[in-house]
C-alpha cells in the first residue's frame, strides 16, 4: 500500500473505531502513519501543489484526531477532580 493511502487508511480505522479499549492505540497508530508520510513529503524536498494539499490534509486529520482523543479517550489521571467526582460525567 503506498504511504499517502496508508495514513488514510489509518486515520478512518482510528475515527470508526467503536471499542473504547482501541481507540488509544488506533489513534496512536494513525498519528505514527501520519508522522511518517510528512516525514516522507520532506525528504522528497518539492512541496508542488499535490504535496501541499496533503499536507494540509494531514493536518486537518491531526485536528480531528486530537479532538477525538480528548473527548472520547480516558483522562491520563485517576479522572476525578478534588471531590473524588468524575471529571468526565460532570461533563456530560
Amino acid at each position: 500500500m503506498p504511504q499517502d493511502a496508508h495514513w488514510k487508511v489509518m486515520y478512518q480505522a482510528a475515527m470508526l473505531e467503536l471499542n473504547p479499549a482501541r481507540l488509544q492505540a488506533s489513534i496512536d497508530l494513525a498519528r505514527s502513519a501520519m508522522q511518517s508520510r510528512i516525514e516522507e513529503l520532506r525528504t522528497v524536498g518539492t512541496l508542488g501543489k499535490e504535496n501541499s494539499a496533503e499536507m494540509q490534509m494531514i493536518a486537518d486529520a491531526l485536528h480531528s484526531l486530537r479532538t477525538l482523543e480528548r473527548f472520547e479517550c480516558p483522562i491520563p489521571h485517576s479522572g476525578n477532580d478534588a471531590d473524588g467526582n468524575s471529571i468526565r460525567e460532570r461533563a456530560s
